[in-house]
């Protein structure tokens, strides 16, 4: 589909879908017991995010990426239609609360644009993340102030800097993507491909 772009760097990656309960838990104790960085990100159904999303109206969160370390990422479902997930609507708040909540208000996140990211998150479950760096403010008062034209977006920052090609939602599907497809209808290859790299490729930007 881009025979310009090269995809090789993710094969020795290690990138994982946890949406078994064993491998969950072992995930949050290691992201929780690592001190330093959490490098984090959301995956949505959209953008529409604010008080409403209590009442279960507008979008929702669909998955959670995490990385502590270059070269791993930990993608957790939440919400798929086509990935088995973790949690079930029934017991989605309990498991957040108990296993999610600890690490985003207490941890120390990295993010790319996590104004979004915390929205999504206070909006749904009334967490408050605890945010202390984020490469997009970062680039944008750097090198983004002496050059009006840089593109600030994550993939077109790790292209630049990192050398290396990501895939795109409209990639994985036919038409525009967000219509008659959402990231929830993606399969677990998809997901796992899309997803894990920018956590991943976030915290190799950052340092």
């Amino acid at each position: 589909m881009h025979p310009d772009r090269d995809y090789d760097w993710l094969k020795e990656r290690k990138y994982y879908v946890v949406n078994k309960m064993d491998m969950f838990e072992e995930v949050c104790k290691k992201i929780w017991r690592h001190d330093g960085i959490v490098a984090f990100d959301t995956e949505t159904t959209g953008l529409n995010f604010n008080v409403t999303c209590e009442r279960g109206e507008g979008d929702r969160l669909v998955g959670l990426v995490f990385s502590i370390e270059e070269g791993t990422s930990y993608y957790i479902p939440i919400a798929h239609k086509k990935v088995k997930n973790i949690c079930t609507p029934d017991n989605e708040g309990y498991i957040i609360e108990k296993y999610i909540k600890p690490i985003l208000e207490k941890k120390t996140l990295l993010t790319h644009n996590g104004a979004f990211d915390w929205k999504v998150m206070y909006a749904g479950y009334g967490i408050d993340c605890n945010i202390r760096w984020d490469t997009y403010i970062l680039f944008k008062v750097t090198l983004g102030n002496a050059n009006a034209g840089m593109k600030l977006g994550l993939k077109e920052l790790v292209r630049q800097f990192l050398h290396r090609d990501s895939f795109e939602l409209k990639d994985f599907v036919d038409g525009k993507f967000g219509e008659s497809v959402r990231f929830w209808d993606l399969d677990e290859e998809s997901v796992k491909y899309y997803a894990c790299p920018d956590t991943d490729s976030l915290l190799c930007l950052f340092n």
